[in-house]
């Protein structure tokens, strides 16, 4: 939480850890442990601007081969806090808070949110697995047949 009142038009730098659980539709894991670091910023009377930058460190498994795997995620923060009750009706992104104390944590969390990425990938070289044996593919080949039908091993072969 940070008090209004304590911040001018030159700001107050913001560093902070944040621990959050995460939905089980990010398949990032269950937690991501994020840290941040920014000011915070009175353009107005009762407007806000906080601007910085997080990194976060989730634990994921590779959509390829399915290791255990953690990925950094780093990412720029831009929130603008409008305080409720004043002339300044608040954008459709933009956060209204009620007291003199704005609570920043709901705001970091969503750009966390918008920023994980879909599918974690070990390292860009990841073969994955066989979709015949399952055998991982980072370790050794496998030994089986190539897919590909008969009409079209002639074409193929041109490849080789």
């Amino acid at each position: 939480m940070l008090d209004t009142r304590k911040i001018g038009k030159k700001g107050v730098e913001v560093k902070t850890s944040l621990d959050f659980a995460l939905p089980k539709a990010f398949a990032a894991g269950e937690r991501a442990v994020l840290d941040f670091k920014g000011r915070i910023y009175q353009v107005d009377k009762l407007h806000y601007i906080l601007e910085g930058e997080a990194c976060a460190l989730l634990a994921s498994s590779c959509c390829l081969c399915l290791k255990s795997s953690e990925t950094s995620v780093k990412f720029d923060v831009v929130e603008n806090f409008i305080q409720a009750g004043g002339e300044i009706e608040a954008a459709e992104d933009e956060i209204v808070f009620d007291d003199d104390y704005i609570n920043i944590t709901a705001a970091i969390q969503r750009n966390l949110f918008n920023n994980i990425p879909m599918r974690f990938v070990c390292n860009p070289d990841c073969k994955g697995l066989c979709a015949r044996c399952g055998q991982d593919l980072n370790i050794g080949e496998c030994g089986c047949v190539p897919e590909g039908r008969a009409e079209f091993a002639e074409l193929i072969g041109l490849f080789d």
